[in-house]
Formats: structure tokens, sequence, C-alpha cells
């Protein structure tokens, strides 16, 4: 049975979350803006960003209360025990700021990536024999990946990394501007 959902975007969603336990909190009460002030500090302090579950973009998910794991748990002797953990830390959170859980395992996604994956041909057509030679003249001095990069490979990756440069300091900058200089939190509200 194949999943439903987009594999990438869960999957880059649980990447990096950090689970964080604090006091339960409702909405509307004092602890759900402590719980939210604090969310956006560790926020800013990852460079999350806007927290907007997208592919390719990390989210920060608090648990709340938390996810409780056995102290008398020992991993590294007991299979049974490490069976018991990863079950536990298997399910994929939802695109939430606060933890919510899905049906979803990265187990199952992690199966569905493996049953439809593609494999690549083994051999390859004159034709496409061509084609690679000519992108190998393009890529490598005298089309021989032995000799190292083409001169304009060299100036394609010098070029390509003041452009990641760039790129990485106008985020940053964003980040900084709408979540520190304006008062704005990662999920949303306001910082006070």
């Amino acid at each position: 049975m194949k999943s439903n959902y987009t594999g990438a975007a869960w999957l880059s969603a649980c990447a990096l979350s950090l689970v964080a336990f604090t006091v339960y909190a409702q909405p509307t009460d004092d602890n759900a803006q402590i719980m939210e002030k604090l969310y956006t500090k560790i926020a800013q302090s990852l460079t999350v960003g806007t927290n907007t579950p997208a592919a390719g973009k990390s989210i920060l998910i608090l648990a709340n209360p938390g996810i409780a794991i056995d102290p008398a748990l020992d991993p590294g002797s007991s299979q049974d025990d490490r069976k018991a953990i990863s079950r536990v830390l298997d399910r994929v959170p939802g695109p939430s700021w606060i933890y919510q859980e899905t049906s979803y395992a990265l187990s199952s996604v992690y199966g569905d990536v493996l049953g439809n994956h593609v494999l690549a041909n083994s051999s390859i057509t004159d034709d496409q024999k061509k084609q690679l030679r000519a992108a190998e003249k393009v890529l490598f001095k005298d089309g021989d990946p032995a000799k190292g990069d083409s001169d304009q490979m060299t100036a394609y990756k010098k070029y390509r990394a003041i452009w990641q440069d760039k790129v990485n300091a106008l985020e940053a900058h964003r980040v900084s501007t709408t979540n520190i200089l304006d008062g704005n939190s990662a999920c949303g509200g306001q910082v006070s």
C-alpha cells in the first residue's frame, strides 16, 4: 500500500526537529505565553526562521508535556530495549509548533522510499555515451576526471560559493530582522 503524503516534506520536518520538555498550558493562559516566548528564543538561536513546514526546511516542535521513555531501558546492551525506544521515536510529528502525533512512522516513510525507488540503468546507449563524453569535456580537463576540474567548472564552483555566501547572509539578515527587530516570534505571535 502506497502512502498518500509527500515523504520529503515530512522527512525534512522531522530531520532537525527539537523535542523540548515543558509545562502543559492552555492557549490563553500565562504558561502558553511563556511557552511561546521560550519557543521563539530557541527558534531564533537555531535560525529556524518562520517555522513554516516546507520540503527542504527544518521546523522546531515542542513536545508538551514530552515523550516518555523508560529510564530503565538499556539500548547499549539489549536488542529489545533498542526496539522499544525506536517504536517510541518512530512517529512522524505533525507540522505544528506544538507536538502532534500522526499516523505516519519514519520506518514506513523509509520503506516507501525503498519500495518506490527507480534503479539507474546499468548500461547506456551509444547516444548516451556521446552525451556523457560531451558533458565530461565541460566538467573535466580534456574530458578526463583524473585530470581534475575544467576551467569552466573551477569558475562555476568559485561563483557558486560566492552566491551561496550571499544567500546565507541574506537569510540570516531576514531572520534577524523578522524575528528580533520587529518582535515577531517564529511561531507567528508577538514577543514582548
